[in-house]
């Protein structure tokens, strides 16, 4: 796991795993998949999300992860700036 980084108010956690034939049995596609989390030190709960689709190497996983969350991130910080739905509130819905 990696420390915490500050984006925008929140802090962000960046992990990447191997997929391997016990994690994904079935899936053609195995290699480095990313994980994220994120959240203000208001006491508000941290939201998490896995990405879909591994990358081959794992400093790619990594980048595109980041890189996700990101645009989430920014996402919320403009909604918590205007009156536009929360990005947060429509992926949990979906």
């Amino acid at each position: 796991m990696s420390a915490p980084i500050e984006y925008n108010g929140f802090k962000v956690v960046v992990t990447v795993v191997r997929e391997t034939r016990e994690h994904a049995p079935g899936v053609a596609t195995r290699g480095w998949r990313g994980r994220f989390g994120f959240w203000k030190d208001d006491g508000s709960e941290p939201f998490t999300g896995t990405i879909s689709r591994p990358e081959p190497h794992p400093d790619d996983a990594r980048r595109k992860t980041l890189r996700i969350a990101k645009s989430i991130i920014d996402a919320e910080s403009r909604h918590l700036r205007s009156a536009t739905p929360s990005a947060l509130e429509f992926l949990a819905r979906h």
